[in-house]
């Protein structure tokens, strides 16, 4: 969750922060210190055995030299897929950048130092992973937002730095197949019948800050791919994104 508005370049905002979990809905949030005009994420998947990345976010912060961190509730979780990435799996500084949600986030809040890219994971219990219906379940999620995230964005430097929050869940129900709209990712036959991807239902997606169109509802389908590349285009970064980024939609209709 940082944005820091950059007056060089012709978008509107962009410190990030998303939540992101496994089937059935987790919380992730992102965020992006800098200005955007088009967005978006997605690094890896939740669960399973993890082969090496070639291409992912950190490798694109990297290159264009924006700070990032990861925040977590449980660092040691599945959940958490940095690790797995080549430049943190070799670099311990860069490995150092996945820190404990406590108190890590609330310092760097107060502190107004918040890395340009930010993501926070709640812990499972939390975080609305296997909610099915309002209560209790999203009362639980929602407390946590509450108390974690209202503070971040009621701090006056959330405004002053034109940060960008996203909330988001990034499946309703891995089962469905039958999509909320059409596709917007092209795979080959080979890729989805191997499991490459699911539509995986119709979520959640919040979008907060200074430079968002207030009250604007979407009737635009999109991936997780597209959010990916409204993270990295918010901060400046416009070539060579990551995988299925690089062609993912825009997600201008979001902004002023």
């Amino acid at each position: 969750m940082n944005p820091v508005r950059n007056t060089d370049e012709h978008s509107v905002l962009a410190r990030r922060f998303d939540a992101i979990g496994a089937s059935n809905g987790s919380l992730r949030w992102q965020n992006i210190r800098h200005n955007i005009h088009n967005r978006g994420n997605h690094v890896g998947p939740t669960h399973g055995k993890r082969a090496p990345c070639s291409q992912h976010v950190v490798r694109a912060l990297r290159a264009a030299g924006r700070s990032w961190r990861a925040f977590f509730d449980e660092p040691q979780s599945s959940a958490n897929i940095f690790p797995y990435l080549s430049e943190v799996a070799a670099s311990p500084a860069q490995a150092a950048n996945v820190v404990p949600i406590t108190p890590a986030f609330v310092e760097a809040v107060n502190n107004n130092a918040l890395p340009r890219y930010s993501m926070i994971h709640p812990a499972y219990a939390v975080n609305g992973h296997a909610c099915r219906g309002a209560q209790p379940c999203l009362a639980i999620t929602d407390n946590w937002l509450r108390d974690h995230v209202a503070p971040y964005v009621a701090n006056p430097a959330f405004a002053a730095n034109h940060d960008l929050l996203i909330i988001l869940w990034d499946e309703g129900d891995l089962l469905d197949n039958s999509c909320s709209g059409a596709t917007t990712i092209l795979l080959s036959p080979e890729a989805r019948q191997a499991g490459a991807w699911t539509c995986g239902g119709h979520t959640v997606f919040l979008v907060i800050g200074t430079d968002v169109k207030p009250g604007h509802v979407s009737t635009a389908v999109y991936h997780d791919e597209a959010l990916l590349r409204v993270a990295l285009e918010g901060l400046g970064i416009t070539g060579h994104l990551p995988g299925a980024a690089a062609f993912a939609p825009n997600m201008n209709e979001f902004f002023r």
